[in-house]
């Protein structure tokens, strides 16, 4: 295999030809045969410029390969990284030199994404949000660069498809447009919240869905979880205020009851203990002197008597007089 920009393009477009027609990949055992014996030192940027050592890395990982591909496709990766390590181990053998060197920027020390300038849109406003996005998905990636190692991102590419997709939502640069990328900027660069930037990076999030996504669902989970605490929360207390309120209620509708019973909401203004006593009650509990009645009590010749009248019997038959003597609380009645 001619290890040239053109024959890995047609490498890999041969492998992934192969691996969609016969998905255990057992037709692709002799072109990784052919990319193993293949001299590939100092021409590693080749290989991920046309991608084809991303087919060789899906080709080592796919659960439907035959295990003969997916362990020649691990022997051609392990040669890769012998050649790429092979750099520097012979610098740390070698002798230091007197003037250390500048430190790599983070940019050009990961290997997992290719930095390049974002397309121009000409629209000043489009062309920064570009390079914004760019700066924080070259950040992201460089902060978790343990766990991108064998992830290959194209930050410009990123960057572009972001900025177009919230031109498309909001069908140019207005106001909400603006908003959207603040707030974007605002969660991508959020030290508290580092799962959702990888998100982003690693492709578990695509970066189409961040101009639709909801602003809650680009929350930490801590967030999140407080978020639902205080929406539970506010429920319970809604529960208890409903409780407290049908309990209130309740009493007045009793309290009112009583007050009919006792009748504290007649015309007429009574005290306290002349709602709850009747009026001979009243009179014994203030002192008050009873008066003298019409008949005499025929046990103690009492004349403080009192007496009602009740239809015991027929209405052509005269009433019962019940009387009851307030001296020595004696009964009696006559017709």
């Amino acid at each position: 295999m001619e290890v040239t920009e053109q024959g890995c393009r047609e490498m890999a477009a041969k492998l992934e030809k192969t691996t969609e027609k016969d998905p255990s990949g057992v037709g692709a055992i002799e072109l990784l045969k052919l990319v193993l014996d293949a001299d590939v030192k100092d021409k590693l940027k080749i290989l991920s410029a046309t991608k084809l050592s991303k087919v060789v890395v899906k080709l080592s990982k796919r659960d439907g390969c035959d295990r003969e591909v997916r362990d020649l496709a691990e022997q051609v990766i392990q040669k890769w990284r012998r050649i790429l390590n092979a750099p520097k181990a012979s610098a740390k053998n070698a002798a230091p030199a007197p003037a250390p060197a500048p430190a790599p920027s983070p940019s050009s020390a990961s290997s997992g994404f290719k930095s390049r300038p974002v397309a121009k849109t000409g629209e000043p406003t489009r062309d920064m949000v570009r390079q914004k996005l760019q700066q924080v998905f070259e950040a992201g990636i460089a902060a978790n660069e343990s766990r991108l190692r064998e992830h290959e991102s194209d930050t410009a590419e990123m960057a572009q498809e972001a900025e177009q997709a919230l031109f498309d939502r909001y069908c140019g640069v207005d106001k909400e447009y603006k908003q959207r990328f603040r707030s974007l900027i605002f969660n991508l660069r959020d030290e508290k919240n580092p799962d959702f930037i990888l998100s982003v990076v690693s492709g578990q999030t695509h970066v189409n869905d961040l101009a639709t996504m909801d602003i809650k669902d680009m929350a930490s989970e801590e967030m999140k979880r407080t978020r639902s605490n205080w929406v539970e929360n506010k429920k319970m207390a809604r529960a208890h205020a409903a409780t407290r309120a049908r309990t209130l209620r309740r009493t007045r509708a009793h309290v009112h009851t009583q007050a009919c019973r006792l009748r504290l909401l007649a015309p007429t203004r009574l005290t306290f203990a002349q709602a709850l006593m009747d009026s001979k009650s009243y009179e014994q509990y203030t002192g008050k002197k009873q008066q003298d009645g019409i008949l005499k009590c025929p046990k103690c010749k009492s004349m403080k008597t009192e007496y009602t009248e009740v239809q015991t019997r027929s209405a052509d038959e005269p009433t019962t007089k019940k009387c009851f003597c307030n001296d020595c609380n004696y009964r009696w009645k006559f017709c």
